[in-house]
């Protein structure tokens, strides 16, 4: 059975006052416990660990399944309904971004053997 958004919300979602966690705050031994809880989970749980596809993880038709869904959604954010439509960064936002990635190779660089040397290529 699936939920409309205002059933959903009428169900599930308490705002505000209404939500029994207003207005709680953590302290930082919380916090510190919490960061520790989510990095063990994180370490342990083999679907959250890099370097393997949705394929390797999930099998042939659930990863199909997630891909459909991925590209509407993408495709769904696409032209003016995409929230950064029409905006651009500051120039304080472009020097702290250069500054972040100055001395980073590209992702897609590759390694090319000549002789004995070996050259990065972008």
């Amino acid at each position: 059975m699936s939920l409309t958004e205002e059933e959903r919300s009428k169900i599930y979602g308490r705002s505000g006052k209404e939500n029994g966690n207003f207005g709680n705050r953590w302290n930082d031994e919380q916090k510190i416990n919490m960061r520790q809880k989510m990095k063990m989970f994180f370490e342990t749980h083999e679907s959250y660990r890099t370097g393997k596809t949705n394929t390797e993880l999930f099998g042939e038709e659930i990863s199909s399944k997630i891909s459909m869904i991925l590209s509407e959604v993408a495709s769904a954010r696409t032209g003016e309904k995409n929230p950064f439509y029409g905006k651009h960064h500051t120039e304080k936002t472009k020097e702290t971004l250069r500054a972040i990635n100055k001395g980073k190779k590209p992702v897609n660089t590759k390694k090319i053997k000549i002789g004995d040397s070996i050259l990065l290529r972008g």
